[in-house]
C-alpha cells in the first residue's frame, strides 16, 4: 500500500512538473513562430538550460522550391560563428607550445608583409585590435566572391594584407582578414589543412557528426539552401565559393551539435582551464574576447554574463548566447537572411526570466518600405527622422545597407534619398559618399556620381574607385 501511494505520489509531481514546463516551451514556440509568421524567420532553434532542453524545433522550409521543412536535424552555414572554433584551435596550439600569442605574424608567415606584419601579433588577430581592415571591405572581393582563383598564400597577400588602419593593440575593429590569417597559420605550425585540425581536435572528440566545411563541390546532406528575404519578397541567395571567408566563417553545422558545443565549454576536454578562460576576457577596447563577444546584461533584475556571437553570410544568419551564471544557451540559425536573431535572443530571455514580451514586429526596414509603396519617399523620410528623434534611428551600416535593399528592388529614387540621409549624418564617412555615388551610377546619373565622388576624394584623396571615375570622367569630358 505504501508503495502505491508513493508510486501515485511521484506520479503526481511528475504531472505537475510536465504541466509547469508545458506552458514555458509553448511560449517559446510561439514567440518564435511568430517571427516565422511575419516572414522574419525561417531556421532551426533549440533553446536549453544545462542538460534540459526546453526546445528544439524548425521552422519554415530548408528547401522552398520542395517544400522541406526545417528540423533541428537540418544544416546551416554558421558564417562569423565559425571564429569561436578557430579560436579553441590557436589555444589549443599555444597549449602545445607551437604558437605564442604574443608572437608576430611574421614568425609564422615570414613572406607575410614585413612592415606591418612584425607589429601585428596572434592575440590582437584573435580580439579584432589588430589594426587590419577587413577582407569583405577590400574593393576587389566581389570579384572573387563567387569563384576565388588564389591559392590560400596569394589570397592572403591580396586580401588580408592592407594598409593598418591604426597602431595594433590601440583600438578595436571587426576583420575577418585577421581570423583568415590565423587559419593559415594553424595550417603552417602542424602542417595539416584547417578543416583536418578541426576534424580531429574538435568534432570527433564532441561527436559533432553534423558539422563540417560548407564546401560547395560536396554533397553534403541536410544541407538547408540559402535565400535572401528582400523588400519584394524571397530569393535565392548570392553564391559565394567558401574558401573565401574559410577559417573566418566556411563551416556548416546543427543546432543539436551546436549544444554538444555549448555543453563542451563548460568542461575542460578541449582546453586546460586557464587557456579556455581566455576565451571570455574582453579586450580593453571592447566586450570581445577570442572569438566571442562578452556582456553583463540585466535578465530578471540580475545581472548576467551573456558570453555571444553572430555569424551573417548570404543566404544564412547564426547566432549562439550562452548565459553563463544557469548555463541557459540559445541556438538560432536560419536560412533567409536577415533575421532579427538578436531582438529573438532578448525576447527568449525575458521568457525565460518570467517576463512579458512584445508581439513580434515587421523588420522597421520593411515598415519603411510599405511606407514608400503606399504614400511617397518623403512620407518615409519624414516617419525614419521620427525614428531617429525617438532615439530608433539605425547605425551608419544599417542604414547604408538598407539603401542597397531599395537598389535591389529598383527602388533607386529612394534609395538616393536614404543615402542622402545617411551622408548627412556621417558626414566624415567615405562609405556613405561611395554608396550615395553608386546609387546615382544605378539610375544613369553620372553628373550626380561625378560630384558625390569628388567629395569623397576631399575625405580620401586615395580612394580607387572615385579616383578612377573621375579621371576617367574628365578624359572622356577632353575627347573632341
Amino acid at each position: 500500500m505504501k508503495v502505491l501511494v508513493n508510486l501515485l505520489l511521484f506520479l503526481y509531481l511528475f504531472s505537475l512538473s510536465a504541466d509547469a514546463a508545458e506552458p514555458l516551451q509553448q511560449k517559446l514556440d510561439s514567440y518564435i513562430a511568430q517571427y516565422h509568421q511575419i516572414k522574419e524567420f525561417d531556421g532551426a532553434v533549440l533553446i536549453a538550460q544545462g542538460s534540459d532542453i526546453l526546445l528544439q524545433q524548425g521552422y519554415g522550409f530548408a528547401n522552398i522550391e520542395w517544400q522541406i521543412a526545417n528540423q533541428p536535424s537540418t544544416k546551416f552555414k554558421l558564417a562569423s560563428v565559425t571564429k569561436q572554433f578557430t579560436a579553441v584551435l590557436v589555444l589549443q596550439q599555444v597549449e602545445q607550445g607551437r604558437i605564442n600569442l604574443d608572437a608576430n605574424i611574421v614568425s609564422y608567415l615570414p613572406e607575410y608583409r614585413n612592415d606591418t606584419g612584425r607589429q601585428i601579433t596572434i592575440r590582437q588577430l584573435l580580439n579584432h585590435t589588430s589594426g587590419l581592415p577587413d577582407v569583405f571591405r577590400h574593393p576587389e572581393f566581389r570579384r572573387v566572391q563567387s569563384h576565388n582563383p588564389y591559392h590560400r598564400d596569394e589570397f592572403i597577400k591580396i586580401f588580408c594584407s592592407g594598409d593598418l588602419r591604426f597602431k595594433p593593440g590601440s583600438a578595436f575593429r571587426y576583420s575577418n582578414a585577421g581570423y583568415t590569417i590565423l587559419g593559415r597559420i594553424l595550417e603552417r605550425v602542424t602542417g595539416k589543412s584547417y578543416w583536418q585540425l578541426l576534424e580531429t581536435h574538435i568534432l570527433l572528440p564532441l561527436d559533432m557528426k553534423d558539422t563540417g566545411f560548407a564546401d560547395h563541390k560536396k554533397l553534403i546532406k541536410g544541407l538547408a539552401s540559402g535565400y535572401d528575404t528582400t523588400l519584394a519578397g524571397v530569393k535565392h541567395a548570392d553564391f559565394i565559393d567558401m574558401s573565401v571567408p574559410f577559417s573566418a566563417g566556411a563551416m556548416y553545422s546543427t543546432v543539436q551539435d551546436m549544444y554538444k558545443w555549448d555543453r563542451a565549454l563548460y568542461h575542460d576536454k578541449l582546453l586546460s582551464p586557464e587557456l579556455k578562460s581566455l576565451l571570455f576576457i574582453p579586450s580593453k577596447h571592447r566586450n570581445y574576447g577570442f572569438g566571442w563577444e562578452i556582456n553583463k546584461q540585466k535578465v530578471a533584475n540580475q545581472t548576467k554574463t551573456l558570453v555571444h556571437h553572430s555569424g551573417g553570410i548570404p543566404g544564412f544568419g547564426a547566432k549562439i548566447t550562452r548565459v553563463l551564471e544557469d548555463q541557459t544557451v540559445i541556438i538560432l540559425l536560419d536560412n533567409t537572411g536577415g533575421a532579427p536573431l538578436t531582438d529573438m535572443v532578448n525576447g527568449l530571455l525575458d521568457i525565460l526570466a518570467g517576463k512579458a514580451v512584445q508581439v513580434p514586429r515587421l523588420s522597421a526596414e520593411r515598415t519603411l518600405f510599405a511606407t514608400i509603396t503606399a504614400q511617397d519617399v518623403a512620407a518615409a523620410i519624414k516617419s525614419y527622422q521620427q525614428q531617429v528623434h525617438e532615439g530608433q534611428g539605425f547605425s551608419e551600416r544599417r542604414l547604408n545597407r538598407f539603401g542597397y535593399q531599395l537598389l535591389e528592388v529598383g527602388a533607386y529614387h529612394a534609395a538616393i534619398e536614404f543615402f542622402k540621409v545617411n551622408v548627412a549624418a556621417h558626414p566624415k564617412s567615405v562609405n556613405t559618399y561611395d554608396s550615395l555615388a553608386e546609387a546615382h551610377l544605378k539610375q544613369g546619373d553620372k553628373k550626380s556620381a561625378q560630384a558625390i565622388y569628388q567629395q569623397l576624394l576631399q575625405l580620401d584623396s586615395q580612394h580607387e574607385t572615385a579616383r578612377a571615375f573621375v579621371e576617367s570622367n574628365r578624359r572622356a569630358q577632353q575627347l573632341p
